[in-house]
């Protein structure tokens, strides 16, 4: 016998029976919703694809010192320059590139320095010989240098100003010079002045080794979506030769390197 296409089909074991119509009712409403979520799944790869177009992604660069007697007079006895190429005797530095690897602006940018003085002291401490600075750091928030010698020189600093430095824009594929604080450079100089005096003498494995120092980074992109990097600096020495005063200010005293590992 042939049943109608409008009776109701009777499932087997006591499920309920729908009718044809309603077949085509439910197999409609099923596909209504897997074209729904297949656009909403479309919807939110195509946000996440524009959001990664417009993403940054800062970075920063390894690079490299030098370390070279200073002849000018009232000046440090040692000056710090990045590279090879001096950027003024007066002037000490090590300059690390902040670079933007993403394919969107970077805005409203924040340089966090965290670097422990005491910790560098202690580093100091350790070397064998006369110390080629007296480092007193006992005021909260200040540590004054002086560089000993047959041409002294003091060197004040305001640690609360070194400790972050801002950035309006940072553009795509653009980069940044920043300043590492003076505080540290200025003891580094002390410490490879130390260090070259007393080659002479027996110095321990980790000599060659500095303190390391964090850096951390917050910026947002042009959705004013927030991004935080933080960076694990790790400078050391290469080598380094005697100080003597027959070295003039071409010379390089020491050769160093930075290493920056993103944690």
């Amino acid at each position: 016998m042939r049943w109608p296409l409008t009776q109701e089909l009777v499932l087997t074991e006591g499920c309920p029976a729908l009718t044809f119509e309603q077949w085509i009712t439910l197999l409609a409403s099923v596909t209504a919703f897997l074209t729904a979520l297949a656009t909403l799944l479309t919807i939110r790869e195509m946000k996440r694809q524009r959001k990664s177009a417009y993403k940054p992604d800062l970075l920063l660069r390894p690079t490299s010192f030098r370390v070279s007697p200073n002849d000018l007079p009232n000046q440090r006895p040692v000056i710090v320059t990045t590279g090879t190429a001096s950027q003024g005797r007066s002037r000490t530095s090590i300059l690390l590139q902040l670079y933007n690897a993403g394919f969107g602006p970077a805005k409203y940018i924040e340089v966090n320095w965290q670097f422990d003085c005491a910790d560098f002291v202690r580093h100091l401490a350790g070397l064998p010989g006369p110390a080629g600075i007296t480092v007193d750091n006992h005021k909260k928030g200040f540590l004054n240098i002086t560089f000993d010698g047959e041409r002294p020189a003091r060197i004040f600093h305001n640690l609360a100003t070194q400790r972050s430095t801002s950035i309006n824009i940072l553009p795509p594929q653009a980069e940044e010079s920043l300043v590492v604080p003076p505080a540290y450079t200025d003891l580094l100089a002390g410490y490879v002045l130390t260090l070259s005096r007393s080659l002479s003498n027996q110095l321990q494995p980790d000599a060659l080794s500095l303190p390391q120092f964090l850096v951390t980074v917050r910026y947002k992109d042009l959705e004013g979506d927030q991004h935080v990097k933080t960076f694990n600096v790790v400078p050391g020495l290469v080598a380094i030769r005697s100080y003597t005063p027959a070295i003039v200010d071409t010379d390089s005293l020491a050769d160093g390197f930075v290493k920056i590992h993103e944690t």
